[in-house]
């Protein structure tokens, strides 16, 4: 889907905080744990970091790049994936319900979430700005009105 739209560059941004914030966090507790296994500690912490590195540097990178959608007249289309592509289509006939959702990191960076429910399962978009998770919610549930 090359027309959709992308995430904005704060999700990026956010994703890549969060990892640095949870590997320092993991380190540390495992550095703690450890303490008496000095060569088994070196070399968790070292697979560890490993891990982080792509994780942060190559994964997240990549599945910002390749998260996109699109909100049209009888449909929201979602593509995402970073080793397998899966693009979902929901009719808007189909929604159960809309909701949007943040957590204090994304509130202070202005960003939402968003789930929508369907028929036959439920779809979560990270990390959208404020405006953009209204529109999608107000354009999704029958049952909000848009404000004027």
């Amino acid at each position: 889907m090359k027309d959709g739209r992308s995430l904005p560059k704060k999700a990026f941004v956010l994703w890549e905080a969060v990892a640095f914030i949870a590997t320092g966090v993991l380190e540390g507790l495992l550095a703690v744990l450890l303490h008496r296994w000095f060569f088994l500690r070196l070399w968790t912490l070292w697979l560890l970091g490993l891990v982080a590195v792509i994780l942060v540097f190559w994964y997240l990178p990549l599945r910002y790049l390749n998260t996109e959608y699109k909100l049209e007249s009888h449909s929201f289309w979602l593509c995402k994936g970073v080793f397998w592509q899966k693009t979902v289509c929901i009719p808007r006939n189909r929604v159960s319900y809309v909701n949007t959702f943040s957590d204090p990191l994304s509130r202070l960076c202005k960003l939402r979430s968003i789930r929508i429910s369907a028929a036959g399962g439920s779809v979560w978009l990270f990390f959208l700005s404020e405006p953009e998770a209204q529109r999608i919610l107000y354009a999704l549930s029958p049952s909000f009105e848009e404000p004027l």
